[in-house]
């Protein structure tokens, strides 16, 4: 990272990369941190900004409900749940999206902008979904409460998919409970993602369909050590649901 650098974007997008490259794709960081402006040939000013950047699915993987991509009026409504006091006016900014920016003011005063990336920044630096990113003067910030943030792993997530073949009258919230238990401590979370009656299914049956996704602090899991608790979720449900495994 440059100390020289005139915007918070450029961190913003290595860490969306990051993460993307690692099965991240549902994204929303920021940052607070410093960049610089020229003033004439050898003077440079220091500003502190606060940054961010939305991409992917506004909800996350569910059997009910269809996956709707987030927008500029998402990252609009995020900004504005910050400090309702804002303006927004339409403007330019050249690695916007010039249909899709708009500037923020305080009053009169800019204190900065936010916008969809331009699409041809997209494709010059490959990325795979479209980008969403604010930034803004970090002193026009009012501040209530402080809020508490948990660490983080830098190791990826490890994703399985199971669909398993249950009573019509079992509920999908015992089917997750009883994954949970199965799932070690390393779980990061459980999403239903399908639901299904019908052909192929036999009477009195349904379906469920299940994302699930492991994290560990200290190390990148493997296969095998996935497979081996994929086994034992099997292995359990089939004992207290007799459910079956959908291939």
């Amino acid at each position: 990272m440059s100390v020289m650098r005139p915007s918070l974007l450029p961190g913003l997008l290595n860490t969306f990369s990051y993460n993307y490259n690692r099965g991240i794709e549902d994204i929303k960081v920021f940052e607070i941190g410093s960049v610089f402006h020229q003033r004439g040939k050898s003077n440079f000013s220091e500003d502190i900004l606060v940054g961010g950047l939305i991409s992917g699915c506004r909800e996350p993987i569910n059997w009910s409900t269809s996956r709707t991509e987030l927008d500029f009026y998402d990252l609009k409504g995020d900004i504005e749940r910050i400090n309702s006091d804002l303006l927004f006016k339409q403007g330019n900014v050249p690695y916007l999206h010039p249909g899709k920016t708009a500037l923020i003011f305080k009053g009169k005063k800019q204190l900065g902008y936010l916008g969809s990336l331009n699409p041809f920044v997209i494709e010059k630096l490959d990325l795979k979904q479209k980008v969403h990113f604010f930034e803004f003067s970090f002193s026009s910030l009012k501040f209530s409460d402080f809020k508490k943030f948990r660490s983080f792993s830098n190791f990826p997530l490890a994703q399985r998919d199971l669909s398993f073949v249950i009573d019509n009258h079992i509920s999908s919230n015992d089917v997750l409970e009883f994954i949970k238990q199965k799932s070690g401590k390393e779980l990061k979370d459980i999403k239903i993602f399908d639901f299904y009656e019908g052909k192929g299914i036999p009477k009195g049956k349904k379906s469920l369909a299940f994302s699930i996704f492991w994290q560990a602090n200290d190390r990148t899991m493997t296969d095998l050590e996935i497979d081996k608790i994929v086994e034992k979720i099997v292995g359990f449900l089939s004992d207290k649901l007799d459910a079956k495994i959908r291939t």
